[in-house]
């Protein structure tokens, strides 16, 4: 098992292969790279893996331009089932070299990966999406379920009754799989306003256990504050589902609040779709940071402080990824408000790359609350 270098997850699943580049309509800037620079990490990375018998082979290609998705996907069957063979909790980055939800990949190998994460119950999955609108299409359909659950006995009935009791807490597990899984993070990327435009709406009417939000690379000014909500509660007229807390990487129900004589919510059942997890509710979490990688595009710190600023006036927690120290972002002010160096304890990689740094003074590592 070979862990991640990425500070907000402990492992990476990449179940799916390939990809191609999106952006929000209208916007100038695309997070997956445009004409003005950057570029989509994962396909760099394809790239070193795409000669002939190696994983991505088909999946990129070389162009004078770098890398680029060819479109094509492969569906990585036999890792389907390995979240089930990591015994210690973790928190699982789904498909950090692609998108579960681009359209090359059908409904029902989808189904496939959320029936496995419904099944690896002691891990929390973190799913990342820049095609919100499908996500958001599947994961509100009855039809949609229905493939999960056949998946899960599909896959349940291949690795025999025996075999599964072997994993951890599995004899007591119940058969039927909760909707939306307790044990599964929704998110989506916002790289500036255009995209937080387009893709919130779906991201905060999409049921979830939690709902976050990726703002990196942070390409422009974002405004969150409309599905913020206000103090850390729900906008007006979106009361937020139950949650689902976990202690020690596993779900507990979370402790009731309600006072004598008060009637609980109706909660999720084996079977069945918790629509009382429908209305909108505000976002558990918010990762920010700038642009790595050749030609990488520049971040004004105010971005960062608004988003900041943002946050805390919502209660909500900010995990502030990474910097890029370059001498001409330093000279934009991107991270010359920064204190870095060995008495921050911030880590310098190679092209000038500052993990956890420090934003006036302070570091923002904070994740969603699971008391």
């Amino acid at each position: 098992m070979k862990k991640t270098g990425i500070s907000w997850t402990d492992i990476t699943w990449n179940i799916t292969r390939g990809c191609r580049r999106t952006s929000a309509k209208g916007a100038k800037k695309s997070g997956c790279g445009d004409a003005s620079g950057g570029g989509c990490y994962a396909e760099r990375q394809a790239a070193r893996f795409c000669g002939k018998g190696q994983a991505y082979e088909g999946l990129v290609k070389l162009t004078a331009k770098g890398p680029r998705w060819t479109g094509d996907t492969r569906f990585v069957v036999e890792l389907l089932l390995r979240p089930l063979s990591w015994r210690k909790p973790m928190r699982v980055f789904v498909d950090s070299m692609s998108d579960l939800f681009y359209d090359g990949f059908t409904d029902e190998q989808i189904a496939m990966v959320f029936a496995a994460m419904g099944m690896a119950h002691w891990h929390t999955f973190q799913v990342l999406t820049k095609r919100m609108a499908r996500a958001r299409a599947l994961l509100t359909s009855d039809a949609f379920y229905q493939k999960v659950l056949a998946a899960a006995a599909r896959l349940r009935a291949d690795m025999g009754q025996k075999r599964w009791k072997t994993y951890p807490e599995n004899h007591k597990h119940p058969s039927g799989i909760d909707w939306p899984l307790p044990n599964v993070w929704i998110g989506t990327s916002v790289e500036h306003q255009e995209a937080a435009d387009e893709r919130m709406p779906d991201l905060v009417a999409t049921p979830a256990a939690l709902r976050f939000v990726s703002a990196e690379p942070l390409l422009g000014p974002v405004d969150l504050t409309p599905w913020l909500g206000e103090g850390g509660r729900p906008v007006e007229d979106s009361p937020a589902p139950t949650p689902t807390l976990r202690s020690k990487g596993r779900p507990r129900p979370a402790k009731s609040n309600l006072a004598a004589g008060d009637v609980a919510e109706p909660q999720p059942r084996h079977g069945v779709i918790n629509r009382a997890a429908g209305p909108p509710s505000p976002l558990s979490w918010v990762i920010t940071g700038c642009e790595s990688g050749p030609r990488s595009r520049l971040t004004d710190v105010a971005w960062l402080r608004d988003l900041r600023d943002q946050c805390a006036r919502a209660d909500v927690p900010l995990f502030l990824k990474q910097a890029v120290a370059t001498p001409g972002q330093l000279a934009a002010g991107c991270v010359a408000t920064w204190v870095v160096g060995a008495d921050t304890g911030s880590r310098h990689k190679r092209g000038g790359l500052i993990e956890q740094a420090y934003l006036d003074g302070r570091q923002h590592a904070a994740f969603p609350e699971v008391n």
